[in-house]
């Protein structure tokens, strides 16, 4: 395997950037002392990552219209306490009402949105990491009382997931929206761009310049509105691009307790599936990162739950 550039960091360490490839492949150093023997533990595994239409797999809160029976509310899995560990599955598991997991068994990471709802302590906040390993140092989403906040995160896979939550109680909500696998072919590999604003709905004129989301029906999201977003086919994004990279930030909102969803686009816009990207509340300015498959028409449905909002999209990236 030769690689596009590498720096040497220090005399046992060296960077390297891949080439395209797929499958497991040997990695040798050439020096002027001759070529390292090949060993599996300095083997390189190449992986692709797999969108998929977002799943809640995860709630604490207690069953009620909107939150069914799962494993995060049933079996002792309950609202997290102070210093309280969540364990939940990723890999495998057959969320309420799906036919088979929505993640493979074979997965070495997820993608997942995490949210944290019903807090009642500031300075809160939650570390996400694999079963069997030692809990990092780290936090992936920090809170304060009575906020809902949402972030995404990509996690390793082990026998299941660790949620550790820091001080205060809080529920979580925990939506899948893909994967990392081995990869047998090139297909699935990450293709950073320049950001490049795709969407914006407020009206052309102080830094906003007329575009797909201020013209026609895409306009403002009152609430319970879809609009549907193109991705691919433009901005230097390929029609083949299986999922895009999304920075979604709603402003000017006007209710408490709304939420978006984003999805992949389908042919008739219809009801969105029973996750969350975004909460915010009236007044609020909230951005998020979000991954999302491509659906029809090259493009993605956002769902906007209650009040209105003006939503803007940066796209940082796609997957081929």
């Amino acid at each position: 395997m030769c690689c596009s550039g590498h720096d040497v960091v220090r005399s046992t360490e060296i960077t390297a950037t891949s080439p395209a490839g797929s499958g497991t492949v040997d990695i040798t150093v050439i020096s002027p002392g001759g070529t390292s023997a090949k060993f599996s533990a300095d083997q390189f595994s190449y992986t692709s990552y797999t969108p998929v239409t977002p799943a809640r797999i995860c709630d604490t809160r207690a069953v009620h219209p909107g939150v069914v029976a799962n494993q995060c509310n049933t079996g002792g899995n309950t609202t997290l306490g102070s210093m309280g560990v969540l364990n939940i599955s990723m890999a495998g598991y057959v969320p309420p009402g799906a036919s088979s997991p929505i993640v493979p068994t074979n997965a070495l990471s997820v993608v997942v949105n995490v949210t944290a709802v019903n807090t009642t302590q500031a300075g809160g906040f939650l570390t996400v990491w694999p079963t069997g390993s030692t809990m990092p140092n780290s936090s992936n989403l920090n809170f304060g009382a009575g906020e809902s906040i949402p972030n995404l995160v990509q996690v390793s896979v082990g026998s299941r997931g660790d949620i550790y939550n820091y001080n205060g109680s809080t529920d979580e909500l925990v939506d899948v929206e893909g994967y990392s696998a081995p990869a047998s072919t090139t297909t699935g590999e990450f293709v950073p761009l320049s950001p490049v604003r795709i969407c914006d709905t407020r009206p052309p004129g102080s830094g906003v310049t007329s575009n797909q989301c201020d013209t026609g029906s895409n306009t403002t999201l009152s609430g319970g509105k879809t609009i549907q977003v193109q991705v691919s086919s433009i901005s230097g994004i390929p029609s083949s691009a299986t999922a895009v990279v999304l920075n979604v930030t709603a402003v000017n909102t006007t209710a408490n307790g709304g939420f978006v969803t984003v999805y992949p686009a389908v042919s008739s816009i219809g009801s969105p599936p029973n996750i969350s990207d975004l909460n915010r509340s009236q007044g609020e300015t909230r951005a998020n990162l979000v991954i999302v498959k491509v659906g029809v028409n090259n493009s993605v449905d956002v769902y906007n739950a209650a009040g209105s909002a003006d939503l803007l999209v940066d796209i940082k990236g796609y997957y081929g």
